[in-house]
């Protein structure tokens, strides 16, 4: 798997299990802002949005995080950028650092010598 996917198709991720209730609640949560928005709605086909369906504003999310670090009581002027880094850690099982790849999940598979069967959707070997 390297680069964006194409056209229709999908790529397949692996998730920490705790996430997957949090983004199945989302989602219900989203389906309601559909509904309630109803032809208004704007269809983007994206797991994070603004209420009518959008992209979410650069300027909108930037003001966001300052804010959660903030309420964290987070001292460093850290961007969103170092938190993909810390999540990237938290999330491998690793205590080491995680290098991020360059866009490609191999190239993040190969520099971190991780299993590369983990990455692979169903009927890759």
């Amino acid at each position: 798997m390297s680069g964006t996917p194409k056209g229709k198709s999908k790529r397949m991720i692996p998730l920490p299990p705790p996430l997957i209730p949090l983004l199945k609640l989302h989602r219900e949560v989203q389906e309601a802002e559909r509904a309630t928005a109803g032809e208004e709605w704007q269809d983007w086909d994206l797991v994070w949005c603004r209420p009518g369906g959008g992209p979410i504003e650069a300027r909108d999310d930037w003001e966001d995080w300052k804010e959660l670090l903030h309420l964290a009581e987070v001292e460093k002027d850290a961007r969103v950028h170092d938190a993909w880094h810390t999540a990237a850690v938290a999330g491998s099982g690793e205590s080491r650092p995680v290098w991020l790849g360059l866009g490609t999940l191999p190239s993040t598979v190969a520099v971190n010598g991780a299993d590369n069967r983990r990455c692979r959707g169903p009927g890759r070997n």
